[in-house]
């Protein structure tokens, strides 16, 4: 495996500490003009960090001219991680695009532990300063720590989605953010007043066709509609998986609520504050099932971690035609969260307005997998993932029932239930009968 190191000295550190000075230089590098250094000058008084090239030219083997404008490339790379004397984590980033389009990162997959250990979470980054194509980012959430040796094991960074760019889904899903690989584990060591930075590059999955949507399970009546969305996402990878144990999730929800008619008009949507799910571990063995708590219900049991087929021929999706075409290339479901729908007669004055109905439920968004966990031929990898953030639509990927439907399910199966064990409900009824009549005849002789 290719092994690549950066050695920095203390005063790499005193370099890129926070509240370092800037000194404006007159810059003779290649691709770098002196009106870039100087705005960047401007910028870097207001914000106290230091310049991205700066830091980058500590390192005796940094060749900026390594890094030019690429037209047409949005991509991003990580070049270099530092920490600072404050606890902070910087990533410098190369982005081929450079200033032409001015794209900025916003998110870094790290784990701050390795091996069985790892889990990976997706921390937001914060601009500092860019020259032509280098980028400096802060990552925010990290703390540094003050332990001898720390790893940074990265397995991707994101950017938003650009339309036109990047590769749009088939279905009807939407790309929040597009990962990019990083696959590098940093190892940082301070050994007597000594900081060194060593990378590694490591394995990562990523993630090769990918679905997301829900499946809304009906809870029976009880005055009004109620279901379960059970949210899930389909995909396949780049490892020919055997047995998928654990999985790591992240997405984001809030609230929604609005009002609807017959005839399909809606009001305008209310909606909550964004809660953020930043990880999330799902097992093989994890069951779940919707409550089922009304009238006509019928309680669906499901594993958070499932194969496409057994997904597929549970007998409670009835999934859609377009849901199926949709999943057709991928392998493994994760079935990660269950939020509630609900839809009820809005009752306006003095009674319910027929017709109108106040529907509330969640809308789950930025669906991204961090880590997988597998067996295959008889070796398990605990990797971090590579995967993009997406959204499926507010459709249910299932073929709902209409309303009323709950009802009539439960007098059909009272009605079929009957139909099986006629001759045992008839010989109930015989005996029933015999019984009244013999009452009525003993009462009778009594009674002279």
């Amino acid at each position: 495996m290719k092994i690549l190191r950066f050695i920095f000295t203390v005063a790499v550190v005193a370099a890129i500490a926070v509240g370092g000075c800037y000194a404006y230089r007159s810059c003779s590098l290649k691709g770098c003009s002196a009106s870039v250094l100087t705005a960047q000058a401007e910028q870097l008084q207001a914000t106290g960090y230091t310049n991205v090239i700066d830091d980058l030219s500590v390192a005796d083997n940094f060749d900026i001219s390594l890094y030019p404008i690429v037209e047409n490339d949005y991509s991003l790379k990580v070049i270099q991680i530092a920490e600072s004397t404050e606890k902070e984590l910087f990533v410098y980033v190369y982005q081929p695009i450079g200033v032409v389009k001015d794209i900025r990162a916003t998110s870094v997959r790290i784990s701050t532990a390795i091996n069985d250990n790892a889990q990976w979470r997706d921390y937001p980054l914060t601009y500092l300063n860019s020259a032509e194509t280098l980028y400096k980012y802060r990552v925010d959430g990290i703390k540094v720590k003050s332990d001898t040796v720390r790893y940074y094991d990265i397995s991707a960074i994101h950017r938003k989605y650009i339309e036109g760019v990047d590769e749009k889904p088939d279905d009807d899903n939407t790309v929040n953010e597009s990962a990019f690989e990083v696959s590098q584990l940093w190892t940082v060591c301070t050994l007597n007043g000594t900081v060194t930075y060593e990378m590694q590059e490591t394995e990562t999955v990523k993630i090769t066709s990918k679905h997301v949507g829900f499946i809304r399970y009906s809870n029976g009546f009880a005055l009004f509609k109620q279901s379960c969305d059970s949210h899930y996402v389909a995909f396949s990878t780049d490892y020919d998986i055997d047995l998928l144990m654990e999985a790591d999730i992240s997405y984001v929800y809030r609230s929604k609520s609005y009002t609807e008619t017959s005839s399909g008009n809606t009001s305008p949507i209310r909606y909550g504050e964004y809660v953020i799910e930043p990880n999330k571990s799902l097992r093989y063995t994890d069951k779940v099932s919707n409550p089922a708590h009304g009238i006509g219900a019928h309680k669906y049991t499901w594993n958070r971690i499932e194969s496409k087929d057994s997904f597929i021929n549970n007998a409670g999706n009835k999934l859609t035609s377009e849901t199926k075409a949709a999943i057709a290339d991928t392998k493994w479901v994760l079935r990660f969260y269950e939020s509630e729908y609900t839809r009820t007669a809005v009752v306006e004055g003095i009674g319910v307005t027929l017709g109108k109905y106040a529907v509330s439920c969640e809308e789950v968004t930025e669906v991204t997998i961090l880590r997988l966990k597998f067996d295959m031929n008889g070796t398990v990898y605990n990797l971090g993932v590579v995967d993009n953030k997406q959204s499926g639509d507010d459709k249910p990927d299932n073929i709902e029932k209409k309303c009323g439907d709950d009802i009539i399910a439960f007098f059909t199966r009272i009605w079929n239930f009957i139909r099986k064990y006629w001759n045992w409900f008839l010989i109930g009824a015989i005996v029933v009968v015999c019984l009244a009549v013999c009452s009525w005849l003993l009462r009778l002789l009594l009674g002279k």
